[in-house]
């Protein structure tokens, strides 16, 4: 990589840095070019050599948080992991969520609304995508037959009821009612992978 594409490589990692904070601290809708143009010490014609707008940079702060995700996904044990193995991986995504909360929290207050951005939405689709390439009951949720809604009503219940637990667990360092949480979480996810037998009968 050259001097400038190194340069070019660094300024880019700025701007995006500086949108996800601002995103955070501000909020998305609220947060304006030039306050991330600010934080990110760049002029906002610069910011606009990047990136040309704001969905465009929530676009690659989102792919970068599913790309990190889905890494910790793949390091669930499949196709049937034990409880124990499950708990093991709940404790590995929650270390992760705390270590890097800011687009977890932001991620998941911008998934809440109607007007919910694709590249949030998007994040769900990759994660169910990621978990179905481990485990059968995954795989089930994804038809689209209409015969497996049941299965995908659980699906999106378990990874919502995972990332909110994760969520608190960060909130007061994996500890009390966090870790408890944690726990609740893991018995949904193993709950869900062992009816996968019943999806085809329910």
């Amino acid at each position: 990589m050259s001097l400038r594409d190194s340069h070019r490589a660094h300024t880019r990692a700025r701007i995006q840095d500086a949108a996800r904070e601002t995103f955070f601290g501000r909020g998305y809708h609220e947060a304006t070019i030039d306050e991330i143009a600010q934080a990110a010490g760049v002029s906002r014609s610069t910011l606009y050599l990047y990136f040309p707008d704001k969905p465009d940079m929530l676009t690659h702060i989102a792919k970068a948080y599913g790309d990190a995700l889905c890494k910790v996904v793949e390091r669930l044990p499949s196709p049937n992991p034990s409880r124990a193995e499950i708990g093991v991986w709940v404790g590995e995504l929650a270390r992760y969520i705390a270590d890097d909360r800011t687009p977890a929290i932001l991620i998941t207050h911008l998934s809440e609304r109607v007007d919910a951005p694709m590249a949030v939405s998007q994040i769900g689709e990759r994660l169910i995508d990621a978990l179905a390439a481990r485990l059968p009951a995954f795989a089930a949720a994804l038809d689209n037959s209409g015969a497996h809604d049941l299965a995908r009503a659980w699906a999106l219940v378990v990874m919502r009821d995972l990332g909110w637990a994760c969520l608190q667990a960060a909130r007061d360092d994996g500890k009390g009612l966090g870790a408890s949480l944690l726990i609740v979480a893991a018995d949904l996810l193993e709950h869900f992978i062992k009816k996968n037998d019943e999806w085809g009968t329910t």
